[in-house]
C-alpha cells in the first residue's frame, strides 16, 4: 500500500519541476509566447522530445482526466520532464546571447 504523503524527496523533487517550470514560462513570457494554445504547444513539444508522447497522450496513458499530470508523475518522468525543461530554457538563453552577439556585428 503506497504512503499517505508523499517522501520528503519526492516533494522536494515536486517544488524544483516548479521552479524549473516558471524559469521556462518567464523565458517564454519575455519573448511573447502567449498563454493557453501556445504554451499547450511547446509543452506539447518538450513532452514529446522526452517520452515519445504529447501532454495529452500522456494524461490518457496515466488514466487521468482533470488530475494534474506532473502531480501524478514518477520521480524519474519528474526527472526527465524537469531535464527536457531545463535543456530547453538553456537553448532559449544560449541563443538569446547569439542574438545580441549577431546585432553587435556590423556588416562590412
Amino acid at each position: 500500500m503506497p504512503p499517505a504523503f508523499p517522501a520528503c524527496g519526492s516533494i522536494h523533487q515536486r517544488l524544483l519541476s516548479i521552479r524549473i517550470r516558471n524559469d521556462l514560462t518567464s523565458e517564454w513570457d519575455s519573448r511573447g509566447v502567449q498563454k493557453g494554445i501556445e504554451y499547450a504547444i511547446l509543452t506539447d513539444e518538450i513532452s514529446i522530445a522526452w517520452s515519445g508522447m504529447n501532454t495529452q497522450q500522456y494524461k490518457n496513458l496515466k488514466g487521468l482526466k482533470k488530475e494534474n499530470l506532473r502531480d501524478n508523475m514518477t520521480d524519474l518522468e519528474l526527472v526527465l520532464n524537469m531535464l527536457a525543461e531545463a535543456t530547453s530554457f538553456s537553448s532559449l538563453i544560449v541563443n538569446m546571447i547569439e542574438d545580441a552577439g549577431n546585432k553587435d556585428e556590423t556588416p562590412e
